[in-house]
């Protein structure tokens, strides 16, 4: 087997990890957000939002590519913050969680979904009723992302045509 099989193989199970992870990831996203669209509600009170500028590592090597390849710079997401108080049985509880998943988002949706919970204002949770410290504003995924689910398939794809290549010059 030679060098160039076993790195092109190398690349398909990379890109197979990828996906298998992904998909293992989202699959758990979803489960959460089932179980907490069953979960009773209660009333809030915002204490603070914010949007977060946190750039990744990830992000910014993302970035340096971009910027090396197509003279492009990638804008920046922010991770949507909110904090929060609500009472169960007689307890308060403190919660910052306003959806499952992936909280970066671009700045005008970001901004848009923040707005809609100013600081003071009541809104409506839900909680899981075995432990209300478990608890989020809205059950489901806001800001899917489209490079992490490609990804994988991607680095799979190259892979797979990797190892085509390098059998069809074996023969």
């Amino acid at each position: 087997m030679s060098k160039y099989l076993v790195c092109a193989l190398l690349v398909l199970a990379v890109g197979g990890f990828l996906s298998f992870r992904r998909w293992t990831w989202k699959a758990a996203v979803q489960r959460q957000i089932a179980a907490a669209q069953q979960w009773p509600e209660a009333n809030a009170r915002v204490d603070s939002t914010d949007l977060q500028d946190m750039t990744t590592t990830s992000a910014a090597l993302l970035n340096l590519l971009m910027t090396v390849v197509s003279r492009q710079h990638l804008t920046a997401q922010p991770t949507m913050m909110i904090a929060y108080r609500f009472e169960v049985g007689g307890h308060i509880y403190q919660g910052n969680r306003l959806a499952f998943g992936r909280l970066k988002a671009p700045w005008a949706y970001a901004r848009q979904v923040l707005g809609r919970y100013p600081k003071g204002s009541v809104m409506r949770i839900r909680y899981n009723p075995q432990d209300p410290r478990d608890n989020v504003v809205e059950p489901r995924e806001l800001a899917p992302s489209l490079f992490h689910a490609i990804i994988g398939p991607m680095v799979m794809g190259l892979g797979a045509i990797l190892v085509v290549i390098e059998l069809a010059r074996g023969r």
